[in-house]
């Protein structure tokens, strides 16, 4: 799995196209997507007119969380696979450890969801893994409970753990358990969020800025950098055709974070979620 990704979250319809197109022309060769994106049929459309070899890209998406259950995520996954017009995906997540919510009545769905329940999602994944439809199979806010649950019971553990992680919110004890157990880290919302109130925003902060000014890069390059040399894959998203291109420059000769200042970086954390509207999915059960 590369260890930089295209993300497309908020790329909706009318909108992946041509940062996708960007991104591949950028070198990107692994894009994330998700069912409930509602953009994975616009990125088939542009998978087929690249000249990439299928072989050298990597597809990742994820069943949303109101496809709990075996038949169901079956159901999602296959959804997600005939909309990208693939035979395959490099990846399939499960997107979130708990059920939906109806939009307007405020129930869940599934409403008779239980721990049981995840576990019959991830069987459901093991029957992808196993059939060959999907090459690799994983989860996304996962707890350290979570994931030692589905240890407990699974036939194949799951291979990464896309979380929430910045200098904002390091979550050393659930990255340090995915360490410990083999499984690969992958962090979404790398450059943090700006809070309407402009608190608790990485991109303006003074230790972003100025580690960014020694080494003549940019605050999100640091970001990534930051992400990378905690053994992080990232996944950077944009629609802007510069900052897609500058999102993958992290490997130039140099642009190595001194020791220093990973501590300083490290040293921000407060425990700030900004995904999911601030919900601790550690919180369910």
């Amino acid at each position: 799995m590369p260890c930089v990704g295209f993300g497309t979250y908020t790329l909706k319809k009318g909108q992946v196209k041509k940062p996708l197109e960007a991104a591949f022309a950028a070198g990107y060769r692994m894009l994330d997507t998700a069912w409930v994106y509602d953009n994975e049929k616009e990125i088939g459309e542009v998978l087929r007119k690249a000249s990439i070899p299928r072989e050298d890209l990597f597809i990742e998406t994820k069943v949303w969380r109101s496809y709990h259950g075996f038949d169901k995520t079956l159901e999602c996954a296959r959804q997600s696979i005939r909309r990208l017009g693939v035979d395959y995906v490099d990846l399939i997540i499960i997107h979130w450890p708990g059920p939906g919510r109806h939009m307007f009545k405020q129930y869940d769905i599934p409403a008779d969801f239980t721990a049981q329940t995840r576990l019959d999602t991830w069987r459901a994944l093991e029957q992808l893994y196993s059939d060959g439809t999907a090459k690799a199979i994983g989860v996304s806010n996962f707890s350290i409970a979570h994931l030692k649950h589905i240890m407990q019971h699974a036939t194949v553990k799951p291979m990464v753990n896309q979380i929430e992680l910045h200098p904002l919110l390091v979550q050393d004890e659930l990255v340090d358990f995915c360490r410990e157990s083999g499984i690969i880290v992958q962090a979404y919302s790398s450059l943090g969020a700006g809070a309407k109130d402009g608190t608790h925003t990485l991109l303006g902060h003074p230790t972003v800025t100025s580690i960014a000014s020694a080494h003549g890069k940019s605050a999100s390059q640091v970001l990534l950098r930051y992400g990378l040399q905690k053994g992080d894959a990232v996944l950077p998203r944009s629609s802007n055709t510069a900052h897609i291109a500058a999102n993958i420059q992290l490997f130039d000769e140099g642009f190595v974070l001194t020791d220093e200042q990973m501590q300083e970086l490290d040293g921000l954390n407060v425990n700030k979620r900004f995904a999911w509207k601030g919900v601790d999915p550690a919180t369910i059960e």
